[in-house]
């Protein structure tokens, strides 16, 4: 299983702090607004988009509200085991919804206890990925490709492959961590950098967790593409090397 964290503070004006999700924009519209409502903290470095929850047709949200944000007075939702939940990319200046993440986040809080959501943007708003983590692990992950123009969003499973590749390449470096442990580390993951050409740079680590024997733990870098596959997402993968000592 995967962890994976997300790298710096974000932006809060927006993803549900400042204003609630079925606010009018300047000129009026609500586009997509009665369908999500948005997941703080996830916003981009430029405000434009955002993470939401939301459905495939409106909702009654009320049934769902919670206590409200503190300094905000907006509610919150708590959507946990609600049929037809997703997440999705939410273009901020349209309130349009762009497309599903494939990842089903549970509120509209970023953490509840142990279990946290993170975004992560390119620097152009390109390409984003999102996880969902719980106290040991991460349990979705996703990366994909923003096509502004079209006001369009596809995303692909980034958990599988980041798992995969790692453990691949320890057995090939026949380290002595995978010798001993094989595939049961605690994994997680980190995005180190995200950039407009769909480069996604993650670092791997891995630990026997309240282990203190030695090589309980390990450090692995692994670089993927983001690509467009049509009106999909894929993911390829680049390559991989040893990280620095935990």
């Amino acid at each position: 299983m995967l962890s994976i964290r997300q790298p710096g503070p974000q932006p809060a004006q927006f993803a549900g702090r400042g204003r609630p999700a079925g606010a009018r924009s300047g000129d009026g519209r609500t586009g997509d607004s009665a369908r999500y409502r948005l997941i703080r903290q996830t916003s981009s470095d430029d405000g434009r988009f955002a993470l939401a929850l939301g459905f495939p047709k409106s909702f009654d949200w009320s049934s769902i509200a919670d206590s409200a944000e503190e300094g905000t007075g907006f509610p919150s939702y708590f959507t946990e085991g609600a049929e037809g939940l997703g997440n999705y990319v939410i273009d901020l200046t349209t309130h349009r919804m762009l497309g599903a993440t494939g990842v089903a986040y549970i509120g509209t809080r970023h953490s509840y206890n142990h279990r946290s959501v993170s975004a992560s943007w390119s620097p152009k708003n390109r390409f984003f990925m999102q996880t969902f983590d719980s106290k040991w692990n991460t349990d979705e992950a996703a990366a994909g490709w923003i096509d502004q123009e079209h006001q369009k969003a596809a995303a692909v499973d980034l958990l599988k492959p980041a798992e995969t590749q790692a453990y691949l390449f320890l057995a090939s470096k026949k380290t002595a961590a995978y010798r001993k442990h094989g595939r049961t580390f605690t994994l997680n993951v980190a995005c180190d950098e995200i950039l407009d050409d769909g480069t996604l740079s993650v670092d791997v680590t891995g630990e026997i967790p309240k282990s203190e024997e030695r090589d309980s733990d390990f450090h692995v870098v692994l670089r993927f593409r983001i690509k467009r596959a049509g009106e999909k997402a894929a993911l390829q993968f680049l390559d991989a090397k040893m990280g620095g000592a935990l």
